[in-house]
């Protein structure tokens, strides 16, 4: 999961690189003040962020995050986590 400095050529660069190696797949966070995009840089997801979406992140053990914090929903309703990853899933932060 990218955010912040991690979205730059560079940081999309070395997050390629890591998914090459591991096959792992790319989130942005929800609202990325920047991103740059183009040609030789990877497709990265959008993180979701309404009630119900977290179902998209279930599959996966853990997430490591770079440039960001463990992302949330903005929304406040009653009977939902605000986290979009589970309490089981390991984060790593960089």
């Amino acid at each position: 999961m990218l955010g912040g400095a991690a979205l730059s050529r560079p940081g999309l660069a070395a997050a390629a690189r890591i998914r090459a190696a591991t096959g792992c797949d790319l989130f942005t966070e929800t609202f990325p003040l920047c991103w740059e995009r183009g040609a030789g840089l990877p497709l990265v997801k959008r993180t979701p962020y309404r009630p119900g979406e977290q179902a998209m992140l279930a599959k996966y053990l853990g997430a490591v995050l770079a440039g960001m914090e463990a992302p949330l929903i903005y929304f406040g309703r009653q009977g939902f986590d605000s986290r979009i990853l589970r309490s089981d899933q390991e984060t790593v932060s960089l």
